[in-house]
C-alpha cells in the first residue's frame, strides 16, 4: 500500500448491511473532479455486444465498458488502474481513477468465489476478477449499460410472481419429478467442463429448465431474502467461467486429469 493511501476497511461489514466502505482519495480531488465532470459529458452508455446464448439476449461486458469510456477519459487526463490485494475478508479489486496532476479515488469490491471449491480455483479468480473489473470500472467513471441487468431480473422476477390461491402452470413434469430434475441437472451444470459440454446439459435439460422459469421462479431467480444464487445466475456464471478458462487455454481439473 502506498504512503499517501489512507487504510482499507475489509468489505465484510457491507456484506453484513453495515454501513459500506468510504472510498479512498487523495488530499485534494478538485482537478481530477472536474475533469471527471468534463469526461461524463462525453461517456456514452455502454452498448450491449456480448451474446448470452443461453437467455437469448446481450449484455455490456468489461470491453463495452472500457469502449464507452476510454477516449472520454483519455483525453481528459484520467486513467483507471485496477489491482488484487489480499484481506483478512479475503481478496478485494481495488479501482483507481487517477489524474495527470496525480490526484486520485479509489474503491473495493471484494472478489466473491465458490465457497465449496467445486471449480478450478484460478478460474473461480477470473470469472471473479471480470465481474469486479466490470463493476469496479462503471461506478468509478460513471458508466451505465443500455440496460440494467439487475433491474431486468427483478422485472423478470416480479412478472412471474403468482397471486396466492392462482393454480401454477403444468409442464411435462410433476412438481416433485421437476425437482429431481433440477437437482441432477446442478450436478451435470458443476460438471460440465467446457462449453460444449455446457451446451449439451442445456438442451438436454431444456424443458425442465423453462417449465422451472414458469413454476419455480425463487429457484430460478433466486429466494428473495437470500445470498444463494437461482438458477439463471448459476448458468451465467459457469458460461462465462468456462468462456474464459478457454479463451485463456487453461485445462479444467477433467482435462488436466
Amino acid at each position: 500500500m502506498s504512503e499517501d493511501s489512507t487504510p482499507l476497511t475489509p468489505y465484510g461489514e457491507a456484506m453484513l448491511g453495515l454501513p459500506p466502505v468510504p472510498t479512498s482519495e487523495s488530499a485534494s480531488i478538485d482537478q481530477l473532479a472536474a475533469a471527471l465532470a468534463k469526461a461524463q459529458g462525453t461517456i456514452s452508455a455502454a452498448l450491449a455486444t456480448t451474446p448470452n446464448e443461453f437467455f437469448g439476449s446481450q449484455y455490456a461486458d468489461l470491453a463495452d465498458v472500457w469502449e464507452a469510456c476510454r477516449a472520454p477519459l483519455s483525453e481528459n487526463d484520467l486513467s483507471v488502474v485496477q489491482r488484487c490485494r489480499q484481506t483478512d475478508s479475503g481478496p478485494i479489486l481495488l479501482t483507481r481513477l487517477l489524474h495527470a496532476s496525480g490526484q486520485w479515488i479509489e474503491g473495493e469490491i471484494p472478489l466473491i468465489m465458490d465457497a465449496k471449491g467445486r471449480q478450478n480455483p484460478m478460474q473461480q479468480l477470473g470469472s471473479a476478477l471480470t465481474y469486479a473489473r466490470r463493476y469496479g470500472l462503471s461506478s468509478i467513471v460513471g458508466v451505465a449499460p443500455e440496460q440494467d441487468d439487475d433491474a431486468e431480473s427483478v422485472e423478470r422476477r416480479q412478472s412471474q410472481r403468482k397471486p396466492k390461491g392462482e393454480e401454477p402452470i403444468l409442464g411435462k413434469y410433476k412438481k416433485t419429478e421437476l425437482k429431481e430434475q433440477l437437482r441432477a441437472f446442478n450436478a451435470d451444470l458443476d460438471a460440465a467442463d467446457d462449453t460444449a459440454t455446457l451446451a449439451g446439459v442445456l438442451q438436454g435439460y431444456g424443458e425442465a429448465l423453462k417449465q422451472c422459469r414458469e413454476e419455480l421462479p425463487s429457484w430460478w431467480y433466486g429466494a428473495e431474502g437470500s445470498d444463494a444464487l437461482g438458477l439463471a445466475d448459476r448458468i451465467t456464471r459457469k458460461q462465462q467461467q468456462l468462456q474464459a478458462a478457454e479463451a485463456s487455454g487453461e485445462q479444467t481439473p477433467l482435462d488436466a486429469g
